[in-house]
Formats: structure tokens, sequence, C-alpha cells
């Protein structure tokens, strides 16, 4: 698996590829969520286009950053999901809980671009 992250104003985007698991993958995931949930102000945008599988530890590294960064009026958006983590986001409604947009860009876009906006849609 490999983490990107990019800074997008007062945003970030994190590139996620391959398959997430538990062990070093979900630790460098965890790493960069935290480091992102004290660096930035805005909203976290997670890109799962090249994300071949996800397991139950990497789902719950996205909830517990979700419920953190909206503890602090922020917002973790979901990119591109396959079918299969889609019918996994799906089967345990989670699909219901994240905003999730098909490109990274729709989804910055839909995005305030100052700090305190509301960031779903």
């Amino acid at each position: 698996m490999k983490v990107e992250s990019e800074d997008r104003g007062i945003h970030a985007v994190v590139r996620l590829k391959g398959t997430i698991s538990v062990g070093e993958t979900t630790q460098s995931m965890s790493e960069i969520f935290s480091r992102l949930e004290k660096e930035k102000t805005g909203a976290v945008v997670a890109d799962l286009t090249f994300v071949k599988s996800l397991d139950s530890t990497a789902l719950g590294l996205l909830v517990g950053a979700l419920r953190r960064l909206r503890a602090q009026s922020r917002d973790l958006i979901l990119v591109g999901p396959n079918q299969s983590v889609s019918m996994l986001l799906s089967m345990t409604q989670l699909d219901t809980i994240f905003t999730i947009h098909r490109t990274v860009a729709e989804a910055l876009q839909a995005l305030p671009s100052k700090p305190g906006g509301a960031g779903s849609s």
C-alpha cells in the first residue's frame, strides 16, 4: 500500500493505493490522518480510487478519523471507491455516514474555501 498527502489550500487530499489491511499499511494511514488532524483546518479528502480492498481495521481508522475531524467541525470525504469497497461501505452502512464523491475535483469543489464551512453535500 502507498499513502501520499497533498495540501489543497485549507484542505488536504490523502491518496491511498493498494490493499489497506492491519499492520504497517494501517499504521502509515493512521499517522497521516493524525498529522492532518493537527496541522490542517479544512476537510480531509481520502482518494480511494486506487484502493483494491480495505479490511475492518482500515474501516475503523476511517471512522475514527471522521469522528475526530467532525469534533473539530471538519469532514473526511471519501472519493472514488471501487465496486468492492463501495459494497463494503454499503453493507456496513458507512455510506450513510461518509460523504462520497466520484472525483477529487468534485469533492474539493463541494467544500468551502475558508474554515468553518459545512463541507458536506
